[in-house]
């Protein structure tokens, strides 16, 4: 992710990090490795970019993470996905770059689903459940969702990784809304922690245990 957007649009390259505000580190020079060492150390990393670009939040629930919650405990019953979050202020918008360095991050990372949006996505953190509704300025689709949204994956174009762009062109500016079948089902009005056992109809991964749903 961090050579994608050096490469693409080095303004937006995280300038400081840390687990607490304020930020402690930094990111002098582009040079990341300081940066790397500390997410390796521990994933639980705020970043942020100078303006227009704002914090870049990480979920990732990866076995480093779940070590530190005990082995019963409720947030393992959730499906949880790696999340990227990239706050952005309107100014960036403006920027054409920013449309090319999204899509260079969603197919270098290989993600299942990302969006570029003007508003807060109602996904809350890692929480999966399902595609979540629009309005979108553009997204991309990886496996599986390329076979389930054939709609998408016919209007989209082919990036590395087997990562389509779906983005608005002259001739059809308007985006494709995901099937309801595919949709996040939970309520947008109430974000927070999905409500246990709702997912999309079609949920093309392994839903956890609910015992006590």
């Amino acid at each position: 992710m961090l050579d994608a957007i050096q490469a693409t649009l080095p303004e937006a390259l995280p300038a400081r990090f840390g687990q607490y505000e304020p930020l402690q580190g930094r990111v002098e020079n582009g040079d990341t490795a300081e940066l790397l060492q500390a997410f390796a150390a521990e994933p639980d990393q705020i970043l942020k970019a100078r303006a227009p670009y704002s914090h870049i939040y990480l979920n990732v629930p990866c076995t480093a993470e779940l070590a530190k919650w005990h082995p019963a405990h409720r947030l393992r019953n959730n499906f949880l996905a790696a999340r990227i979050t990239f706050v952005l202020r309107p100014k960036a918008f403006k920027d054409p770059r920013l449309l090319t360095l999204f899509q260079a991050i969603s197919s270098e990372i290989g993600v299942f689903y990302s969006e570029l949006r003007t508003s807060p996505c109602p996904t809350p953190a890692w929480f999966w459940t399902g595609l979540p509704k629009g309005p979108v300025k553009a997204f991309c689709l990886g496996d599986p969702y390329i076979t389930l949204w054939p709609e998408a994956a016919q209007r989209g174009v082919l990036l590395a990784n087997n990562t389509i762009l779906v983005a608005p062109t002259r001739l059809d500016p308007t985006l494709p809304e995901p099937p309801e079948a595919l949709a996040d089902p939970c309520d947008a009005q109430r974000p927070g922690t999905p409500r246990r056992g709702q997912y999309a109809k079609t949920f093309p991964f392994q839903i956890p245990d609910l015992p006590n749903a």
